[in-house]
């Protein structure tokens, strides 16, 4: 300690080093068993961190083998040139053979001319109106004599009312050929000329005894009686209705009556027809044909009227048969067969060509997480024996050999794995077992054949199952108190739909509820949810899809009441729950790993722990510090007596010295 220097007297005795050594030796006493526990905490703070990384990937995997969506997983085999197979998670699993595949097709035509340019006028052709046809939709496209392929194309390609995309195919040095495909498969293409529409100008007014013929060249017209002094327009009206009566020309023509007589067109594109006019008396008439495309001069200029050589590619349904039943679909892939798996037909089959598919279990997944388990077992097994052991020839015992808590988690954990189930079923008859020192592993052989033997036990085994739910369709019973009066109403809802029916005075429950069985059932809504039926003592009403769950509610205004209840449930739950292994020591883990759980709590403690040591050893040591700085203060005070008294002796020497001298 500075400053503290003692001569004489004090010399030797009040000195720093002497007080160094005093609070060495407090040190000692006090400070250092408080810097220990302080290491050891800290030691502990850092093997649990160690311990809930173990604990958290241990979770993890008893969270994936004791849930569902692992066992959901599916995998292919089979798949083909031909024919290839997906399949969703949790979709059925089974085998099939599939032969005799034809691939549905496009419609794809290509003109049978060549064109020297597509920016040009398309040569030949006059007036008209070109009809493309997809599958039941149709585009009419006017064309002129400067229509050019382009034009075509692009008034295909714009249109929205088909589905079909042309092309201009450069098929040679200044030579290209006009192509249609539809875009759908099974959609045919056909092409036409418009509707041919004739205008027929009559003469004058009718006169008495006048009458009117008009015939197709096929079909004839029952001779028309007209009116002495109707107007040309009133004639023609009359003829018209006529047209549109007859039973024959009504499905083949529309008339429509105009100022000088009237209209007749067909109602198919492409169909022509020579119209033929008659009448007696003073009346005549001119009949003047807008024609078609003779108008089908544009589909033989882009050679689209020869249907064998410019159909190049037929548009046609996909067959094929699956465990040799025949089976025909408008697309390539098919997802309404299995449940959960697409069947994509890739290429046709050849006479003596099959495919075998099967959708299976991902034993993949199942395995590789069956082996990370057995890692994250014996990994967490491992490190908890190194923080819980005690070696009675050393004397060493693990950071945690104090915690009884720690000491327990792999009892827990190993006594859930060696449980069997109540088939006597455990996880040594799939090849995993512990051994006495508790390292676990697993047989792959064992384990892949019992596997792939028998997937859903298990499954069973793992994970369980919950309880079977049985749907049904839900019936509720309306019982009507009495016989209605009047101005009795009933209504019915199901909370978001309902029908107000009146009643009818003095008709009994049963007419009253067949009454308003009908009014539901004839009721937009309501019919597509429910099906009700009268009874003796009101109605029923029951749900029309098993499983729908509905909360009737029976509302009446006047003397009539009602009482509403269910008789069947939209569903049974039978108790037939199963815990597997793995969910149960899912659960475990979360009783360790969750919030506010135990480790949570544990960790907790030892923060709580940590805290009180540094605030003891704080005390302590400030403690001391007052206490060395106050011993300080007093030896600097005797320091300062005894140097006093040694000069006060020093001076009494000397005159007893002299004294001596003198003497």
């Amino acid at each position: 300690m500075a400053g503290v220097n003692s001569l004489g007297i004090g010399s030797g005795v009040l000195t720093a080093d002497l007080l160094d050594k005093l609070r060495e030796a407090d040190n000692a006493a006090i400070l250092t068993p408080l810097e220990t526990k302080l290491e050891l905490s800290t030691q502990k703070d850092e093997a649990y961190k160690l311990l809930d990384g173990f604990m958290t990937t241990f979770k993890q995997s008893t969270a994936t083998l004791g849930g569902e969506s692992m066992y959901q997983g599916r995998e292919v085999n089979g798949n083909d040139d031909f024919v290839s197979i997906s399949a969703q998670a949790g979709s059925d699993l089974q085998s099939f053979n599939i032969t005799d595949v034809i691939k549905a097709e496009k419609d794809v035509w290509n003109s049978t001319s060549t064109f020297a340019s597509t920016t040009t006028a398309i040569p030949s052709i006059g007036t008209g109106t070109l009809v493309v046809t997809v599958g039941e939709n149709s585009l009419e496209i006017p064309y002129t004599a400067t229509t050019t392929l382009d034009d075509i194309k692009t008034a295909i390609n714009d249109s929205t009312a088909i589905n079909a995309t042309a092309t201009n195919l450069k098929i040679g040095d200044d030579a290209y050929s006009f192509s249609v495909s539809s875009d759908n498969l099974n959609e045919a293409i056909t092409f036409s000329a418009g509707k041919q529409k004739d205008f027929i100008t009559l003469a004058g007014d009718a006169v008495s005894g006048d009458t009117y013929e008009w015939s197709d060249g096929t079909n004839t017209l029952p001779v028309v009686s007209l009116v002495a002094g109707e107007t040309i327009a009133e004639s023609g009206a009359r003829i018209a209705d006529a047209i549109n009566a007859d039973p024959t020309l009504k499905t083949l023509y529309t008339a429509t009556a105009t100022s000088t007589g009237f209209t007749i067109e067909s109602k198919t594109n492409g169909l022509a027809f020579t119209g033929a006019s008659t009448s007696t008396g003073t009346q005549t008439s001119i009949d003047a044909t807008d024609p078609l495309s003779t108008d089908i001069s544009l589909i033989q200029q882009l050679g689209l009227d020869d249907t064998v050589n410019a159909n190049i590619q037929v548009a046609r349904e996909a067959s094929f048969k699956m465990n040799g039943i025949a089976i025909t679909r408008s697309t390539n892939s098919i997802d309404d067969l299995v449940n959960g798996v697409t069947i994509s037909l890739n290429k046709n089959h050849g006479a003596t060509d099959s495919s075998s598919l099967s959708v299976s279990q991902n034993s993949t997944t199942i395995t590789t997480e069956m082996d990370l388990f057995v890692t994250n077992f014996n990994s967490l097994t491992s490190n908890l024996k190194d923080m819980t052991i005690y070696n009675q020839e050393t004397g060493t015992a693990g950071i945690f050999n104090s915690e009884s808590f720690i000491k327990s988690i792999t009892n827990e954990i190993t006594n859930i794995l060696n449980r069997t189930d109540s088939s006597g079923n455990s996880l040594y008859d799939y090849g995993i077992e512990i051994s006495r020192d508790g390292v676990m592993s697993m047989d792959s052989s064992t384990f892949s054949t019992k596997l792939s033997s028998d997937p859903s036990a298990l499954e069973l085994l793992f994970r369980g199952q919950s309880d079977t739910i049985t749907p049904y369709k839900q019936t509720n019973t309306v019982t009507l108190t009495g016989n209605a009066a009047t101005s009795d109403t009933f209504t019915w809802d199901d909370g978001d739909n309902g029908v107000l029916v009146d009643l009818v005075a003095g008709e009994t429950p049963a007419e009253s509820g067949a009454r308003i069985a009908a009014a539901i059932n004839a009721d937009s809504i309501l019919s597509t949810l429910y099906y009700a039926q009268e009874t003796s003592t009101g109605f029923s009403i029951r749900s029309l899809t098993e499983g729908l769950e509905f909360t009737g509610s029976s509302t009446s205004v006047g003397t009539q009441t009602s009482r509403e209840v269910t008789t069947t449930a939209a569903s049974k739950t039978a108790s037939d729950a199963v815990i597997g292994i793995f969910q149960e020591l899912d659960s475990k883990m979360l009783s360790y790993t969750g919030n506010n759980q135990l480790l949570s709590n544990f960790n907790t403690q030892l923060s709580d722990t940590k805290k009180n040591l540094i605030s003891e050893y704080d005390k302590q040591k400030a403690s001391l510090d007052v206490r060395y700085e106050t011993l300080t203060t007093k030896f600097s005070a005797y320091d300062a007596i005894i140097n006093k008294l040694n000069n006060q002796f020093a001076s009494l020497q000397l005159l007893i010295d002299a004294e001596s001298s003198d003497s």
